[in-house]
């Protein structure tokens, strides 16, 4: 039997989370690849359904705050995936540079309906 994969952290998406780029929560850096030689770019591969994605994880070049992000092929996986501002996603750790991504709770629409994706 497979050992379970290592969840890295939950999130719910903002607007900008949705629109632009994942602003990747800073306790959770540990769990994934390590920035080396002064690099800021790191390509991920992130895992929805059967299909896996190529996702830029990028941390700023400068400053005292280097805030790490899913810049390129993101705004391309939520559009793909459906996903919108209030989803709350888990991401788990696979094996090295590689993720799955899970829709853990979908807010509830007006009917009270509530809407489980899994990726």
């Amino acid at each position: 039997m497979a050992s379970p994969n290592t969840k890295v952290f939950s999130k719910k998406l903002s607007k900008t989370d949705a629109k632009k780029r994942l602003a990747v929560p800073t306790r959770s850096t540990a769990s994934l690849p390590e920035f080396i030689n002064g690099s800021h770019a790191i390509r991920i591969g992130l895992i929805s359904d059967t299909k896996t994605w190529p996702i830029q994880y990028t941390i700023s070049k400068n400053g005292p705050n280097r805030r790490p992000s899913f810049t390129s092929g993101w705004t391309q996986f939520v559009a793909c995936n459906g996903l919108k501002c209030g989803d709350e996603l888990g991401l788990y750790k696979v094996r090295s540079f590689l993720y799955r991504v899970e829709v853990e709770e979908k807010p509830v629409d007006a009917s009270g309906v509530q809407e489980f994706r899994f990726y």
